[in-house]
């Protein structure tokens, strides 16, 4: 299962240390990388900060229109 992790470095750390190595992490530093990774990956799961690279709305549509 590939689980998406558009979060900040601290709470990476925490979800790698929660989830590996039963499931397998994709990293997304920025709302780009996270919704290239959704759009060319079989994404199952992705934990996302809202507040990733500062707060936009228009940003967490573009995910809830994928």
């Amino acid at each position: 299962m590939l689980v998406l992790a558009a979060v900040s470095d601290i709470q990476y750390q925490n979800l790698r240390g929660a989830v590996a190595p039963r499931f397998t992490l994709a990293r997304a530093t920025t709302w780009d990388d996270a919704l290239e990774t959704i759009r060319v990956r079989p994404v199952e799961i992705a934990v996302v900060d809202p507040m990733l690279g500062g707060a936009r709305g228009q940003e967490v549509e573009r995910l809830r229109v994928l």
